[in-house]
C-alpha cells in the first residue's frame, strides 16, 4: 500500500508531492505538473536536493542563484530546495540583520512588499520579489531558548 501526501508551502504558491512506499520508502515524483486552482498556475517540481546540514560550517548553499543576496548575518545552519524552492534555516542573527538585508536585497534589484520588526518577542520579516521570484525572510524566537533568534530564508522561483 501507498501512501501519498501533498505538502503546501505557506504562500499555496508550490505544492510538493511525497510517496511513502510499503516498506517506509520515500519519494517524489520529479516534473510533476501541479494545478494551482484559481491562480492557474503550472509548476515543473523538480527532485529536492537531500537537506545538508550546515550547522559546522556556515556557508551560504552555492545552488543558490545569484541573484539572491547572502545572508552574511548570522549562522547558517540547514539548507534544502531544488531549483523552484530553496529554504536557508538561520540561527543567531546580528541585531542590525533587519536593516542590513533590506539594504542588500534593494541593492540587488529586489523590491520589499513588506517588512516587520517587533520587539518582545522579537520577530524579524521580510518579503521582497523581482520579476520571477520571491524571497521571504522570518526570524523568530527559539522555543527551547527564547533569547534566540531562528528562522529561515526562502526562495521561489516561477521559471
Amino acid at each position: 500500500m501507498k501512501k501519498v501526501v501533498v505538502l503546501w508551502s505557506f504562500s499555496a504558491a508550490l505544492a510538493i508531492v511525497v510517496t511513502m512506499g510499503s516498506t517506509g520508502d520515500v519519494s517524489s515524483q520529479e516534473a510533476t505538473p501541479c494545478q494551482q486552482q484559481g491562480l492557474a498556475l503550472t509548476l515543473s517540481i523538480p527532485a529536492m536536493t537531500a537537506g545538508v546540514d550546515y550547522s559546522t560550517t556556515a556557508i551560504w548553499p552555492s545552488q543558490i542563484p545569484p541573484a539572491v543576496p547572502k545572508f552574511t548575518y548570522g549562522r547558517i545552519t540547514f539548507f534544502a530546495g531544488n531549483r523552484c524552492y530553496m529554504q536557508v534555516r538561520i540561527a543567531d542573527p546580528t541585531a542590525d540583520c533587519f536593516e542590513k538585508y533590506q539594504g542588500d536585497l534593494k541593492k540587488a534589484g529586489w523590491e520589499i512588499v513588506a517588512a516587520s520588526h517587533s520587539a518582545n518577542p522579537e520577530n524579524i520579516m521580510i518579503m521582497a520579489h523581482n520579476r520571477t521570484s520571491s524571497i521571504n525572510l522570518q526570524l523568530f524566537p527559539n522555543d527551547k531558548n527564547p533569547r534566540q533568534l531562528i528562522g529561515s530564508i526562502v526562495y521561489t522561483s516561477n521559471p
